[in-house]
């Protein structure tokens, strides 16, 4: 659950009671507040009364009396002529009643009350006492729609409130992550900056922060450019004065000067690969996107790497897979799969095969699967490997610098890269880019073969 619905439920929760609180205090108080009812009966009571007198003298006293609620009756004469169980009640109400007092209510409660009342009767003044339903001052139909309108409004006012708190929370939250994905100029809303409060505060101190981690990363990305370049120069004259010491050099040197040679051509490359790493990172290495197809340019890639391989009895083998389109960087691609390449051939075991298969997704996506049959990698290390100056393993060969040239490389074709460790053993690197849909002429795409085993 989020914490937006969360802040809204316990808002909306918090209120509701507090509601339903005072509904209940109201619906108790005017359970308790009877009032007796508006009109009393009286004329309708006498006649009851005389018509149950008539009852007794033909002996259906109790009948009649139970019709009219009849509990107690007097004569003139004061003698009790009905007398239900429990008429204490009645019979000190029935006292209260005189000629010139004819009628005495009881206090109601639970919702009945009781009546005592003189009637005449052939000049003979009688008095009854009688059961009358009380009538509830219950709360009005009104106050059910109020209650209603109150939990509506309170469901409104909270959820205002809660957008109020979490949307500033979520754009903060959307500029981070972008940030976080490398769009380094990306900055709070100018909305959130202005704020007073501590969200303000809080932006404000994320925009600082942004700001100097961006110059920070752009400071060292110009250092690897500038430095890289500066020691291309005395590398390239320390070949040619290496070239020129071979030709006078006694043969008994050649050993170390191959030497040379060889830790020279390796600090080359790894300078020449730093510069590519901080042009991909910087957006300056800049190309023209084009339609192609990828069965060619795999083909291509597998067939050099495959060159490569031989050497060490290890094999190269493309999967079949039918034709698929391409647009977008073309050479950067080709770049990075032959760094993916060459990097599942260094770990493979002699005698080992790497194979490439490539996938197509419903989603619009086309998957290059790169495996090779080596030991595979630590988990821990599987996101780390895509860093620069990190090695997969203990072994020192390299700089660490292949598959972060390859990941910039797919992430400028608007692709995904990620490494996972396969339950038969071996790394298993995946690609996933978006192709081109079949819509595109054949007339824009270099012709290919669908399928190539090496």
């Amino acid at each position: 659950m989020t914490i937006f619905l969360r802040s809204f439920l316990t808002f909306w929760i918090a209120t509701v009671a507090i509601i339903s609180i005072s509904f209940g205090l109201i619906l108790m108080t005017h359970h308790l507040n009877r009032v007796p009812p508006v009109s009393v009966p009286l004329p309708g009571l006498q006649a009851c009364l005389q018509t149950t007198i008539q009852a007794k003298r033909a002996g259906r006293l109790t009948q009649a009396a139970d019709q009219c609620r009849l509990v107690y009756i007097l004569d003139p004469s004061r003698t009790e002529l009905l007398a239900t169980a429990g008429s204490s009640a009645a019979r000190s109400l029935a006292a209260e009643v005189t000629p010139s007092n004819p009628i005495a209510l009881l206090a109601f409660r639970n919702e009945v009350g009781m009546i005592a009342f003189d009637a005449p009767i052939n000049n003979e003044h009688f008095v009854g006492v009688a059961i009358l339903p009380g009538r509830a001052n219950g709360p009005p139909p009104l106050l059910w729609w109020q209650f209603a309108v109150a939990a509506v409004v309170s469901a409104i006012t909270c959820l205002l409130l809660t957008r109020y708190f979490i949307d500033p929370i979520r754009k903060l939250q959307r500029s981070t992550e972008l940030f976080g994905r490398g769009n380094l100029g990306s900055r709070p809303d100018a909305s959130l900056l202005e704020r007073k409060d501590e969200l303000g505060d809080l932006s404000r101190t994320v925009s600082q922060m942004s700001s100097r981690i961006g110059t920070l990363l752009s400071s060292q990305k110009n250092f690897l450019i500038q430095v890289s370049h500066e020691l291309g120069s005395p590398l390239s004259r320390m070949n040619v004065a290496l070239a020129l010491v071979r030709r006078k050099a006694n043969p008994a040197l050649l050993p170390e000067l191959n030497r040379i040679q060889g830790d020279s051509s390796e600090l080359n490359s790894m300078i020449q690969q730093l510069l590519r790493l901080a042009r991909l990172e910087s957006g300056l290495e800049e190309e023209e996107e084009e339609a192609y197809s990828l069965n060619e340019l795999l083909n291509q890639v597998c067939l050099d790497n495959q060159f490569t391989a031989e050497h060490t009895s290890k094999q190269v083998h493309l999967l079949s897979f039918s034709q698929i389109n391409m647009r977008g960087y073309r050479e950067l691609l080709k770049r990075a799969l032959d760094n993916i390449l060459r990097n599942a051939i260094r770990f493979t075991p002699e005698g080992g095969c790497v194979e490439v298969d490539v996938l197509s997704r419903p989603n619009g996506l086309v998957v290059i699967q790169v495996k090779d049959s080596g030991i595979g990698v630590q988990d821990d290390k599987l996101e780390a490997i895509f860093e620069p100056f990190v090695r997969a393993s203990s072994d020192r060969s390299g700089a660490g610098l292949g598959l972060a040239i390859a990941r910039q490389a797919v992430h400028a074709n608007r692709g995904t890269i990620r490494a996972l460790n396969c339950v038969e053993g071996g790394l298993l690197i995946e690609v996933s880019l978006p192709y081109v849909p079949s819509s595109l002429t054949e007339a824009a795409l270099r012709s290919s073969s669908t399928s190539v085993d090496i």
